[in-house]
C-alpha cells in the first residue's frame, strides 16, 4: 500500500521487483488485484509440479487456462486427478470418492484446495473447502475426497494453493508458493464412476 493507502501491485516492494504467480478464474472467483485475487510471490524451488510461471495480475479465463495462452509452458500441472491426464477435462460423479495426485517439490509446506460444489461462482460454502491444511512431502502426493451428493451438475472450478504458510482463504496473497486453478465437469450418480468420461481440454 502506499501512503495514501492506495493498493499498488503486489510484485513491487520498496521498489524491488518480486514475481508473483496469480490464479485464472473466472473474473467471478476473485481472480483479479482489484479483488483480492490469490497470488504467491514465487520463490524458487516452491511449487508443486514441474512448472511455475509468473503473471502482473490475475488471468481471468472461462477454461481456467488464462495464464497458460502465451508461449510459456502450462504451468497447472501440479494436480492430476485419477483417471484422467492433465490433458483432459476431470469429470466427477457426485457422491463417489475421488483420489487426486499432487507433485510437491519439497516438503514442509501446505495444501489447500476448494471446489465450487453450489457453481455459483464463488468459494463460500464449507464443504467447498476439499483439502483442509495437509502438508505435503517432497514428491507425490495422494489425498481422497468424497464428491459432496448434492453437488450441482455442470461446469465448475477448483483452486487449489501451496505454501509454507497456512492458507484460510480462496483469494489474497501468500508469502511463497504457488496457485492453480481447474475447470471440472460435475455429472450426477447415473454414472458409477466419474471416471467414465475422458474430454479433452482443448475441446471444451
Amino acid at each position: 500500500d502506499s501512503a495514501t493507502g492506495t493498493t499498488t501491485n503486489p510484485s513491487i516492494d520498496f521498489g524491488l521487483v518480486a514475481e508473483a504467480d496469480w490464479g485464472d478464474l473466472p473474473a467471478n472467483y476473485k481472480t483479479l488485484l482489484v479483488d483480492n485475487g490469490a497470488y504467491h510471490v514465487i520463490v524458487p524451488g516452491l511449487k508443486i509440479g514441474a512448472v511455475e510461471d509468473a503473471e502482473i495480475n490475475g488471468q481471468p479465463s472461462g477454461t481456467a487456462t488464462g495464464d497458460d495462452s502465451g508461449a510459456a509452458p502450462d504451468d497447472e500441472d501440479g494436480v492430476t486427478f485419477t483417471g484422467f491426464t492433465q490433458a483432459q477435462l476431470p469429470v466427477l460423479a457426485t457422491g463417489d470418492f475421488v483420489t487426486m495426485s499432487i507433485v510437491s517439490s519439497q516438503a514442509n509446506v501446505w495444501l489447500q484446495g476448494w471446489l465450487d460444489y453450489n457453481r455459483n461462482g464463488v468459494f463460500d460454502e464449507p464443504t467447498e473447502r476439499v483439502i483442509d491444511n495437509q502438508s505435503l512431502t517432497a514428491g507425490v502426493n495422494t489425498f481422497t475426497v468424497q464428491i459432496t451428493p448434492g453437488a450441482q451438475l455442470g461446469l465448475t472450478y477448483a483452486r487449489f494453493r501451496v505454501s509454507t504458510e497456512n492458507i484460510d482463504s480462496p483469494t489474497g496473497p501468500a508469502i511463497n508458493g504457488e496457485v492453480e486453478d481447474y475447470q471440472i465437469t460435475m455429472t450426477g450418480p447415473l454414472f458409477t464412476n466419474g471416471r467414465s468420461i475422458l474430454v479433452d481440454r482443448q475441446d471444451v
